[in-house]
């Protein structure tokens, strides 16, 4: 079975749905508050619609693919919302990707539009497939161009969508070769984030300080679906800037954030209870959050991080519970998801030992767009999805995320999970935060080592030697440890362990 393949099962809704619900429950209420000014859902509804009749007088049908290299604002996440209305598949990317990369995207994803902000971007984006490629629009007014954006005397009512279709294709960081596009269903996406809601206790009254890009499925998706689906308030910030966000803060119940803001903001000396006080909610996701980074934000604000774990692939696996959240874990599996760990064989583990996390389910996505092979292998033959991910439970359920299978280190012949090495060094007073990964080496076949960030000076490498050692056994122990000012991370927070590994930082003699 592949991920095309799968029975349909759990909402029968498309997102529109949801959305159109929320319009007519709370048509007054602030859906966004911007530097603009505020709009109400009413308004956010009227803006979708608009959009869409202005995709439908374009020609966009059902499972057509949309590309927008756009900003973050209103109209780009009106512009979401839209494809979806009109179900096409919108296919969101990154401003900040270069020429070479944009153009990669657009000739893979065949779409029927591309939009844009920037009259450049477009004109480059519609010339990526060469002769007859895509037609190329704006999402607001600029010379050269149509707008899609209409005066609102259109309002085409477009096909139904049903819930197993295809709603966005996000591509992946490419660890396999060239990013694929991993296309999300409708019945994924409420799935997850009506779950999350339920978990969480989002309502409308919360109003969420969005922080994040919309380019990536947390910040256009979770940071958007949670409030629309709830009606609660998105106070939008067009970027990251973190003494704005610092003033923000205690207009504002939930954040949703990465490991890389968590960071900034301890170490923004306003970052204090009194600037957190009507916060009730503090989330993570994207990269995994080190248990220094966890407790230094407790102690900060009395609040807990509560991480969550998913994929672009799986969709969500595990969350913590909001009540309950447990330090150095993703959380729970969520009623209605299928996970199992699994041996090299494919037989589950017992409870405890570490196992490949494979999910099975309509959180899992429908497949990567012309790469069936690739999604097949993907695929275990009686229909789970293996995320590559390696983690363990504990007695009450908990999952503990400790590595990924093409970061296991063989040392000795002795598998090594990076993450469990890494939470060991993190529990050392006066250790930050610490990247594990393998080097070659004449006698071990790879090394253990760690790059480490300190906040003591005076912490030496044999005294970090020293204290893992009381925790792990001898062959995982890190030959050796390094410290630096600061680990490599992308974007979205996670750790570039290739930089570190050829950055030639740590070697041995051969």
């Amino acid at each position: 079975m592949t991920p095309m393949d799968r029975p349909t099962r759990g909402d029968t809704r498309n997102v529109n749905d949801l959305l159109e619900a929320t319009v007519r429950r709370l048509p007054d209420q602030i859906a966004f508050e911007t530097d603009a000014g505020d709009l109400t859902y009413a308004q956010f509804g009227a803006l979708v619609d608009r959009i869409a009749s202005g995709l439908l007088r374009l020609g966009a049908k059902t499972s057509d693919r949309v590309a927008a290299k756009v900003g973050k604002s209103v109209d780009s996440i009106a512009l979401f919302y839209a494809a979806l209305k009109v179900g096409v598949i919108y296919v969101p990317v990154n401003p900040g990707f270069t020429d070479e990369e944009t153009r990669w995207i657009v000739s893979d994803a065949e779409p029927l539009l591309v939009i844009a902000d920037d009259p450049d971007d477009l004109d480059r984006m519609a010339n990526a497939t060469g002769g007859g490629g895509p037609l190329a629009v704006s999402l607001r007014p600029c010379d050269g161009h149509d707008a899609i954006l209409t005066d609102g005397q259109e309002h085409a009512t477009p096909p139904p969508t049903a819930a197993a279709e295809a709603a966005a294709m996000l591509y992946t960081s490419g660890t396999t070769g060239r990013p694929k596009g991993a296309i999300m269903s409708h019945e994924g996406i409420i799935n997850t984030f009506t779950f999350i809601n339920r978990s969480w206790e989002i309502g409308s009254a919360d109003r969420l300080l969005h922080v994040l890009p919309t380019y990536h499925a947390h910040g256009l998706i979770m940071a958007t679906a949670c409030p629309i689906f709830a009606g609660a308030t998105i106070m939008l910030m067009p970027k990251f800037d973190i003494d704005r966000m610092i003033a923000r803060l205690p207009d504002a119940t939930v954040v949703m954030a990465v490991p890389t803001i968590y960071r900034r903001l301890l170490d923004h000396p306003d970052f204090t209870r009194e600037a957190c006080r009507n916060l009730r909610l503090l989330s993570c996701g994207s990269a995994p959050l080190s248990m220094e980074l966890f407790d230094e934000v407790l102690g900060r604000t009395g609040l807990p991080v509560v991480e969550r774990y998913a994929s672009t692939e799986s969709g969500l696996i595990a969350a913590n519970p909001l009540k309950a959240p447990r330090r150095g874990s993703v959380g729970k599996i969520p009623e209605g998801v299928e996970m199992r760990l699994a041996d090299e064989n494919g037989e589950p583990v017992e409870t405890g030992t570490v196992g490949r996390i494979q999910a099975r389910g309509v959180n899992v996505f429908l497949g990567y767009w012309k790469r069936e092979d690739l999604a097949a292998s993907s695929m275990t033959p009686d229909g789970y999805f293996d995320t590559g991910d390696l983690g363990r439970l504990d007695d009450d359920g908990y999952l503990y995320i400790v590595g990924r299978d093409k970061e296991v280190i063989i040392s000795g012949g002795y598998n090594v999970y990076p993450r469990e090495v890494e939470l060991a060094l993190e529990q050392i007073e006066g250790v930050a935060e610490a990247a594990v990964y393998g080097v070659e080496h004449p006698d071990y076949g790879e090394a253990v080592v760690a790059a480490v960030r300190v906040t003591d000076p005076f912490l030496d490498e044999e005294t970090m030697l020293a204290a893992v050692k009381g925790h792990l056994a001898s062959y995982k122990c890190p030959k050796k440890i390094v410290a630096v000012p600061e680990i490599p991370r992308n974007d979205l927070g996670k750790i570039l362990k290739t930089e570190l590994k050829t950055s030639g930082l740590i070697s041995f003699s051969l």
